[in-house]
């Protein structure tokens, strides 16, 4: 059994074993497990197996976390991952639409109490579109990672 198939195996006992499935960030693991094969060197798939080993190791049959312990997984585990992804096989950072809604809401309610131009709304439209198809598109190509995903 080759490394990527021991991933793959882990990363099913983990899906299948735990409850609250974003706090292990596993959409992230997926997208990294699917696009490892694109990987053009062995010695870019030999770093990738290390840090995914990294996070199932540090994982360990912990199926139980909280935010806090979510929070350090990303940043310990997934984050340097992704920016391995990122360099190499350009993955984004996955930020939700409800992110950016949020923001969008809250310029909106700045740029009324301010009442600013018409022109600040559509630029602010014009600006959450140029950030969000790119993302939406790597979302469908499954080439994202992030936090709670």
């Amino acid at each position: 059994m080759n490394e990527i198939e021991i991933i793959i195996k882990k990363y099913d006992v983990l899906n299948d074993n735990v409850d609250n499935k974003k706090f292990f960030h596993l959409n992230s693991i997926r997208n990294f497990i699917i696009h490892f094969d694109t990987f053009a060197s062995q010695t870019e798939k030999k770093t990738a197996i290390d840090l995914m080993n990294k996070y199932f190791d540090f994982i360990n049959e912990k199926y139980i976390l909280d935010q806090d312990e979510a929070k350090k997984i990303f940043y310990e585990f997934i984050q340097p991952t992704g920016s391995f992804y990122s360099k190499r096989l350009d993955f984004n950072l996955y930020t939700s639409p409800a992110t950016y809604l949020i923001f969008i809401t809250f310029a909106f309610i700045t740029f009324l109490l301010l009442k600013l131009h018409l022109l600040f709304y559509i630029g602010t439209v014009l600006i959450f579109l140029a950030l969000y198809i790119p993302s939406f598109l790597k979302l469908k190509k499954n080439k994202v990672y992030g936090f709670n995903f």
